[in-house]
């Protein structure tokens, strides 16, 4: 069974050709969460990667998007979704088997939402779009924002942000501790469509949002989507 069966056994229109939001190797259909019946066609299944992500409110989990399409009882969505042809992941050769995370990560505290406040950003956005977290008071990478890197709505790896006026900016992931180098990754991959607008941090592709992207140490090695 494939993914636009599903959509077309239960009458759920999706992006005619010619679409803006038609992009080669996705299928777009309106969000169920953040955009109903609206024609806007902002949700989109990966056909490479097998998972969905919104353009507008971000990724979401297959049964959760079926569950708000079709209303169906929970073991008939787990019975369609382990009936969809098995997707493998590109790039495999280059992922590892641990993902090792800071310690004492957890929502944003008092202090990392005045930091975010006072760059002109909505700590909701964050959390919501961007899946960032904060670092509290102990371990090595206290008081500072945890950045998830997100590939085909998976992480695979992670940066943290400095809140404070000392020390580096911005301190990553290390070989041992990551699914995939974040170093042939573009942050934000999973947001982008036709074109993509290359930053220089992470702060400012949250800043622009959904299509621009940033390029670690200026590696990026194009990897689907």
């Amino acid at each position: 069974m494939k993914f636009i069966d599903i959509l077309e056994d239960n009458n759920i229109p999706i992006a005619p050709q010619g679409h803006h939001h038609r992009t080669q190797g996705w299928i777009q259909f309106d969000c169920p969460f953040c955009g109903r019946d609206s024609g806007r066609f902002h949700m989109g299944y990966n056909l490479g990667g097998g998972f969905a992500n919104c353009w507008r409110c971000g990724p979401h989990s297959l049964y959760q998007i079926l569950q708000e399409l079709t209303g169906l009882h929970h073991n008939k969505i787990k019975s369609i979704i382990s009936q969809l042809d098995e997707v493998v992941m590109e790039d495999e050769e280059k992922i590892h088997h641990t993902l090792i995370l800071p310690s004492h990560i957890g929502p944003l505290g008092t202090t990392h939402v005045r930091y975010i406040n006072k760059r002109h950003l909505h700590h909701l956005d964050l959390e919501r779009l961007w899946q960032v977290q904060g670092i509290g008071f102990f371990g090595k990478l206290k008081w500072r924002l945890f950045i998830p890197i997100i590939y085909k709505g998976r992480m695979v790896s992670w940066t943290t942000r400095t809140i404070g006026e000392t020390g580096l900016r911005y301190i990553s992931a290390q070989p041992g501790q990551e699914l995939m180098p974040h170093k042939t990754l573009l942050y934000g991959q999973d947001y982008v469509r036709h074109t993509v607008i290359i930053v220089e941090g992470p702060m400012d592709v949250w800043a622009i949002g959904p299509g621009a992207g940033y390029i670690w140490d200026g590696l990026y090695q194009k990897s689907g989507g």
